[in-house]
């Protein structure tokens, strides 16, 4: 009889080490799937906050020439530095 209990806390106290030892490990890996994902898509998250800007729509002729002047500033800069 005495075996018996004796056999049984020795039982729960191998059940209990064991069940602190795992608690403990996990403890230090916290689930956080928002942060999980954060950091693996943190690239095409900032991609796309920049293609969402607060500009939403441009009229043809504004791009037409905004694009043109952005054609002239490139062959300067290329011209100036083909002189250097």
């Amino acid at each position: 009889m005495k075996f018996m209990i004796g056999a049984m806390i020795a039982f729960l106290a191998v059940v209990y080490v064991y069940s602190y030892i795992k608690y403990k490990k996990r403890k230090g890996k916290n689930v956080d799937t928002v942060s999980d994902f954060r950091k693996k898509y943190l690239k095409e998250i900032n991609y796309y906050k920049k293609a969402d800007g607060k500009l939403d729509y441009i009229e043809r002729k504004n791009l037409i020439d905004e694009t043109q002047k952005m054609k002239e500033l490139e062959k300067r800069d290329n011209f100036s530095k083909k002189l250097t």
